[in-house]
């Protein structure tokens, strides 16, 4: 699993500080910083070619941000839109994320 930090807010001026990393506490989980927004715009390509729309939540001035996209085991990048996006993941985690990454992932977490 990755998380994705970008510059979003006028205060994201640098990357993300250990306290912030430190909310994502699992092992499994790949934090990086993405200051050009490489991810997010290639994430919001897969979408709007796979679904062909934007996704219905969180951007902000063009830019995908506090979305959660699930990936089936296996895909490889590029070839396929994820199975779940959705956010903000403040609102989603506690529900329908786990539910989607114990659905695609066959997690009991």
């Amino acid at each position: 699993m990755f998380v994705v930090w970008e510059p979003i807010l006028p205060t994201d001026w640098y990357r993300p500080t250990r306290p912030t990393l430190e909310r994502v506490s699992d092992s499994r989980v790949v934090q990086f910083w993405d200051r050009g927004h490489l991810i997010a715009t290639e994430v919001k390509r897969q979408l709007q070619q796979f679904h062909r729309s934007d996704p219905s939540c969180c951007e902000d001035r063009g830019h995908l941000w506090d979305m959660a996209a699930v990936y089936p085991p296996g895909v490889k990048w590029g070839d396929a839109a994820p199975v779940f996006d959705d956010g903000p993941v403040y609102r989603i985690a506690p529900t329908t994320l786990q539910q989607a990454l114990s659905e695609f992932l066959g997690t009991s977490r």
